[in-house]
């Protein structure tokens, strides 16, 4: 049996023959370019090759499904209990799209190199520099006391993890991070920051301190992440309840 969860951001497929669920979203691309020099087909394959590399190697096989219960309906008595594997597949179309997705050709002084997802406009904003580790430093709140870390987050998979689900609206996390307002900072000779408490912004309050997390400033994903997802599977099986686990 093989089952579509459609929504206007991806297509959520369970596949019993398999016991795995494939979110996929088709992606438009839209280059442009701030630096005078335009996009050349070779870059934009590479680009794009890059950007899928990236979102499986972060994303895929990291969670799990699972049935609650293997009591009541027909699907839960079949398949109660047993694991569903998740993995993503990002297409690349020209119509039909989930999403348009804006990579512009870096220029680091330039405004226009914002990198950011619009949920609810299905627009994915990514310059060519976020198919690498950031550079600089971070800062993370714990136990009331800041510091900092070597910022060696992707962007692209931080990014991607907005686009499936973690949009910050009232039931699903979005950006967990605390920012600076930059004029506050002091950066020492080691190359570490002092920020002083009061300068902080928090994204999400009670999840600021997960300095680990995608959706913070580090690399892991978590079983929250998937929320959105979860919710899709409820809606595709009435009366059967799902739970996301990581692998």
């Amino acid at each position: 049996m093989r089952q579509i969860g459609e929504t206007k951001w991806m297509d959520v497929i369970l596949d019993t023959d398999t016991m795995e669920i494939t979110v996929v979203q088709r992606w438009k691309y839209i280059f442009e370019s701030v630096t005078g020099y335009d996009w050349t087909e070779n870059a934009k394959k590479i680009v794009r090759s890059g950007i899928k590399d990236l979102i499986y190697m972060c994303w895929n096989e990291k969670a799990y499904a699972i049935v609650n219960t293997n009591q009541g309906n027909s699907f839960n008595r079949s398949y109660g209990k047993k694991e569903f594997n998740i993995n993503f597949k990002v297409e690349t179309v020209t119509c039909g799209e989930h999403w348009n997705v804006i990579v512009v050709k870096n220029n680091p002084d330039s405004s226009a190199n914002s990198t950011g997802v619009e949920w609810e406009g299905r627009r994915i904003y990514l310059n060519d520099f976020d198919l690498y580790s950031n550079r600089g430093y971070s800062a993370y709140a714990r136990h009331g006391i800041i510091y900092t870390k070597v910022r060696d987050q992707c962007a692209v998979a931080h990014e991607f993890g907005h686009a499936i689900g973690n949009n910050g609206t009232e039931f699903y996390t979005g950006d967990e991070y605390v920012e600076i307002d930059p004029q506050h900072i002091i950066i020492e000779e080691d190359g570490f920051a002092q920020y002083d408490f009061k300068h902080l912004t928090f994204k999400n309050r009670a999840l600021h301190e997960d300095a680990e997390s995608m959706m913070n400033v580090g690399n892991e994903i978590r079983h929250r992440h998937f929320a959105f997802i979860r919710d899709v599977l409820q809606e595709m099986f009435p009366g059967s309840y799902f739970s996301i686990r990581l692998s």
